[in-house]
């Protein structure tokens, strides 16, 4: 299984943002990196209803949380475990438009895959098992 971590996403986004420089104007929405792992869920599966939960609230919060970094675990028995980020020279409403872009990149990209990341130019979201649960 990929092993995919927040930190990861933050470290990678400030590399994006320091190579990019400062962001004006709309948010850019170009995807940058995708990774999703080689391992499904079933089509008819907790988990599966989990990470739908875990990425529509990252998507909705993440805009509204300082300094727009945002994570959220799901309820036991599926663990799901979410994250997002935009860039911090993004407002509210920009942030919103980047990580919905984000969340359809996800869904598309890597839908039924146990985990997956998509890093956008501006924004990024994730999801994996939550293995502190265990």
């Amino acid at each position: 299984m990929v092993s995919l971590t927040p930190i990861f996403f933050t470290k990678t986004l400030v590399i994006i943002w320091l190579w990019g420089g400062l962001v004006s104007g709309s948010p850019n929405t170009q995807v940058f990196q995708e990774e999703c792992s080689q391992a499904f869920y079933p089509a008819i599966d907790p988990y599966g209803i989990s990470v739908t939960y875990i990425l529509n609230d990252v998507m909705k919060n993440t805009p509204n949380s300082q300094p727009y970094d945002y994570s959220v675990s799901g309820l036991p028995p599926v663990n799901a475990y979410g994250f997002g980020s935009c860039a911090p020279a993004l407002s509210n409403s920009d942030c919103s438009t980047c990580m919905t872009a984000a969340y359809t990149e996800i869904v598309n990209r890597c839908g039924g895959h146990i985990s997956g990341k998509v890093l956008l130019k501006d924004c990024s979201i994730g999801y994996m098992k939550d293995v502190a649960h265990k």
